[in-house]
């Protein structure tokens, strides 16, 4: 995610300019998830950052299906 899209379309805390998430990394804008050190409570470490990208990853996934949600395969879907 790109600096300049989140300082216009995500509030940002005051202190260090970090998105605050929930534990799903979802941010206050739906469908937009972050992770890692731009996240308000990342430890900052590398490894923890990779346990945020995949745990923001299920959670976009869940919203895509939940969201997107085809009544029978194969046809288009409709949201």
């Amino acid at each position: 995610m790109s600096q300049s899209f989140a300082t216009r379309k995500l509030r940002l805390d005051e202190t260090a300019g970090h998105i605050p998430t929930g534990v799903w990394m979802r941010t206050e804008l739906p469908g937009v998830f972050a992770a890692g050190d731009i996240r308000r409570d990342s430890v900052a470490q590398a490894i923890a950052c990779a346990g945020d990208g995949a745990t923001a990853a299920i959670a976009a996934h869940r919203y895509l299906e939940e969201r997107f949600r085809s009544s029978k395969p194969g046809q288009p879907v409709v949201g």
